[in-house]
């Protein structure tokens, strides 16, 4: 019998299989996203305009600095005394504020105007704190993607875009030291522990660490609350000592970070030489003494090991000893209140602003959301790790969560670290259950049940963790960003309305008061009267003289004579009143 020839059939055309998708480019996508959403999320109180107005307060005088700098020059700041503001006796603004944020303002303004950009200064301000949020988001991805990897810094970086409480300090018009003191505060987190990895070269760290001096210098002449980072550095560093992570590489580091913020701290007039006597430079003094220490006994071996722990006995001694005397300054005011809650009490100045007030927890969870049940979970995680990154990460979060819930106001603190914390423990709980599902036919056929029933477990609420995130942040933004326009512009009332009182008002000192008007008015309206009204005020929201406050405070709980002699006391020509709004009147 004759073979049959097979038969040869066509070959199928081959399809053309597309390239896989760089994860490189889907990383710079989704970080790009979530910067746009960044920047809309703290632009909606632009619909409130034109004319667009400075929010709150403190934004009032952080312009009025700005502009005196472009006027007058850097020089002239340090020198300016203030006479439109706590009349008689003014203000030295030189060495009663932080110049970092109106020189930074000054200067980008510059740039902008060079460039041709038709904006006044005052819209400049308006929209420079929006910018300085979407770059924190953008700080906070590479420090979380340094801490967890590239998911745990795309997720950090959209919680924050969506964290309420860094909104209401970076949104549009609230033009103060915190929209870019956390910036800061995110930078030298990253830089310092770039500066510690063992793996670089001397020179590298070396470069680091200058960069993350740079940044700490920076933050102490732009913020009052560097005093946590520096307290933050020191106490990371107790705790890698304690848990054995320590390396005696951590010491140039340390030493160059510490060294090269010094000069800025001693070059600020409002702290000078008198900032290092307090309990914060003493503490980072006293680590760099106990590392050196520690670099001593590992050099000289048991010989060293005596004399290293006599030296450190005696180090421990003199400093109570500076203490005890009155040498080294223990924290005060409202310092004191944030480390010790018990004592708010006692400075009812303190007590009586709203943003220092203890935090409750329904506010904790307004500000942030389901990310309050998925911290537990990032700190089992970070530590279960344990590595010099995650010591820092716990430090930074307990420290920052502690000192939230004793002053409202420091949410913003706890905000980078919280939102890392929980993008560590999302991706550290789903990531294993995604790798074995990928490679899910080489497990053994027993595991594969157990496994599935976890992962249809675990992913669906990690979901839905996700899913809930916005909404209690979106009930603040129909409250606050969509549905109420600024404090300025509603005139304090809470009418989701232009309400023009206040603006009017304003307009009405300006034009119609003699210009050697003396106005007095409650401290919270002071920015305004002399920044929009262009008269001079006897207090305004610097709070710097306790005392002046008290006497205006009298004087409106006061008979008319009594009154009368308060306000001739201090040469006031012109009183400000504001009525309580009704709905019901």
């Amino acid at each position: 019998m004759r073979r049959r020839r097979p038969v040869k059939r066509p070959k199928a055309p081959r399809i053309p299989t597309r390239p896989p998708v760089e994860p490189r480019l889907v990383r710079r996508l989704c970080l790009a996203i979530i910067l746009v959403i960044a920047f809309l999320t703290r632009v909606l109180p632009a619909r409130w305009g034109p004319p667009y107005h400075l929010t709150g307060n403190d934004p009032f005088f952080q312009y009025r600095s700005a502009d005196y700098v472009i006027r007058n020059g850097v020089q002239a700041y340090f020198s300016w005394l203030d006479d439109m503001a706590w009349h008689p006796y003014g203000r030295y603004i030189g060495r009663t504020s932080y110049p970092t944020l109106p020189f930074a303002a000054a200067l980008f303004y510059a740039v902008v105007s060079a460039l041709g950009a038709p904006v006044s200064l005052y819209e400049f301000c308006a929209a420079f704190p929006v910018l300085a949020g979407v770059a924190t988001c953008l700080t906070l991805y590479a420090f979380a993607e340094y801490v967890g990897g590239t998911e745990t810094g795309l997720l950090a970086a959209l919680f924050l875009a969506l964290c309420s409480s860094h909104i209401q300090r970076t949104e549009f018009g609230f033009f103060d030291d915190e929209s870019m003191g956390v910036l800061l505060l995110t930078g030298l987190s990253l830089l310092y522990l770039r500066s510690i990895e063992p793996r670089l070269t001397l020179r590298r760290r070396l470069l680091y660490g200058v960069a993350c001096g740079l940044t700490l210098g920076c933050l102490i002449t732009e913020w009052g609350a560097h005093r946590y980072a520096l307290d933050l550095l020191g106490l990371f560093m107790v705790l890698v000592v304690l848990l054995r992570r320590y390396s005696p590489s951590m010491i140039l580091p340390y030493a160059a970070t510490i060294g090269v913020a010094s000069p800025f701290a001693l070059a600020l007039p409002r702290h000078g030489l008198r900032g290092f006597t307090s309990v914060d430079w003493a503490f980072l003094a006293g680590v760099l003494l106990v590392l050196c220490l520690l670099w001593a006994r590992d050099r000289f071996g048991r010989r060293g090991r005596a004399l290293t722990y006599a030296l450190l006995i005696a180090a421990v001694a003199t400093v109570l000893a500076l203490v005890a005397a009155g040498h080294v300054r223990l924290p005060t005011g409202k310092f004191l209140a944030v480390v010790n809650p018990f004592h708010r009490k006692e400075i009812p100045i303190i007590e009586s602003v709203a943003e220092h007030r203890t935090t409750s927890w329904d506010a904790f969870y307004l500000h942030m959301g389901v990310l309050l049940f998925l911290i537990p979970v990032g700190l089992y995680h970070a530590a279960r790790r344990l590595g010099a990154r995650d010591i820092y990460l716990i430090a930074y979060g307990v420290s920052s969560i502690f000192f939230a819930g004793s002053m409202v106001r420091l949410l913003l603190i706890a905000a980078p670290a919280t939102c890392t914390i929980a993008a560590l423990g999302v991706t550290s709980t789903v990531s294993p259950f995604i790798d074995v599902v990928r490679r899910g036919p080489t497990l053994p056929r027993r595991l594969r049940p157990r496994v599935g029933v976890a992962f249809s477990v675990v992913l669906p609420l990690t979901l839905l963790a996700l899913i809930l995130l916005p909404e209690p942040t979106g009930l603040v933004w129909s409250t606050r960003y969509v549905g109420t326009p600024s404090t300025l512009v509603a005139s304090s009332t809470p009418k989701r309305e232009r309400v023009g009182d206040w603006l009017e008002a304003l307009e009405w000192i300006r034009e119609n008061t003699p210009p050697d008007a003396v106005i007095a008015s409650w401290w919270d309206y002071g920015y305004w009267i002399t920044v929009m009204g262009n008269r001079t005020t006897v207090v305004d929201n610097a709070t710097i003289n306790s005392t002046q406050i008290a006497q205006i405070g009298r004087m409106f709980l006061s008979n008319e004579s009594e009154a009368v002699e308060i306000l001739r006391r201090y040469g006031v020509s012109h009183v400000v009143v504001f009525c309580t709004y009704d709905e019901n009147g």
